[in-house]
């Protein structure tokens, strides 16, 4: 996950482990450290997850999510935006850059939570994944 904000980060690591997401939530305050962390990993095989904040100051989350998908061993990779904004054209831009979903940041703690059990349960427990060898 990338956020710009350490309290988000801290908030959603915390709900990802409540929600029993098979391995500890990553977190990186700038979408780079992001980036450099899943070449670091390519050749891994592993089903990764990728958050991204749509709104960060050195590299926006649209940046990212585009050079992501720039990388062939990316490109299957699910990417999930995860905004303060609602704004119509930060969603469309978010799907037509390649996210796979577009989650709006919520107020408080138990919001949160359900979003991280919603996604582990969609990614990791009912989503039907490629096989990986």
């Amino acid at each position: 996950m990338a956020d710009d904000d350490e309290d988000d980060l801290e908030l959603m690591k915390s709900a990802f482990k409540e929600a029993d997401f098979p391995t500890p939530l990553q977190g990186f305050n700038d979408g780079l450290k992001l980036l450099d962390h899943l070449m670091e990993h390519a050749s891994e095989k592993n089903r990764t997850l990728v958050m991204l904040d749509l709104n960060m100051p050195k590299n926006s989350g649209k940046l990212i999510l585009k050079k992501i998908r720039e990388i062939s061993a990316f490109k299957n990779v699910p990417v999930i935006v995860y905004s303060t904004s609602n704004a119509n054209t930060d969603i469309m831009d978010a799907y037509e850059l390649g996210c796979n979903a577009y989650v709006i940041k919520p107020n408080g703690y138990n919001e949160i939570k359900k979003i991280a059990k919603g996604i582990t349960q969609l990614w990791f427990n009912t989503n039907t994944h490629l096989k990986l060898s």
